[in-house]
């Protein structure tokens, strides 16, 4: 629910979603030819898992919203299903980091520094964008 009255409509804020890498990202970050080549794979492979996993949230959370249709609604059911949702979430946000940190071993440490630096500016950039202005203040 979380992604409707935080202000977004599907799954879009999480990091698959709000860091979509290029060519000119994998420049940036001085890779190789053949590291380019490997990232690109690497980063298609995950997008198309994680976008798999993001949309399976958004069907659970509308299985939510149905259930909380029926007049005779069970709060416990709706509390079981939300917890259903939070693990597929925590599932996915640790799918991400596996993938950063994979990312980052196959990188210099210098190409890792501007790497993590980039995902840093993306995700500052995707919370400004959605209208989370405030929070990037309080230090995040």
């Amino acid at each position: 629910l979380i992604g409707f009255f935080g202000g977004k409509k599907a799954c879009m804020m999480m990091w698959p979603g709000s860091v979509n890498p290029s060519q000119a990202w994998y420049f940036v970050l001085g890779l190789n030819s053949e590291q380019a080549e490997a990232l690109k794979k690497l980063d298609g492979s995950f997008r198309r898992d994680s976008d798999k996993l993001c949309m399976t949230i958004c069907k659970e959370r509308l299985e939510l919203l149905n259930l909380m249709k029926d007049k005779n609604a069970d709060q416990r059911v709706i509390h079981r299903k939300i917890e259903e949702i939070g693990k597929l979430q925590v599932f996915l946000e640790k799918q991400i980091a596996d993938h950063i940190l994979r990312v980052k071993k196959d990188l210099t440490p210098e190409q890792s520094s501007v790497y993590l630096e980039r995902v840093h500016q993306e995700i500052r950039r995707s919370i400004q964008e959605g209208g989370y202005g405030e929070a990037l203040k309080q230090g995040v």
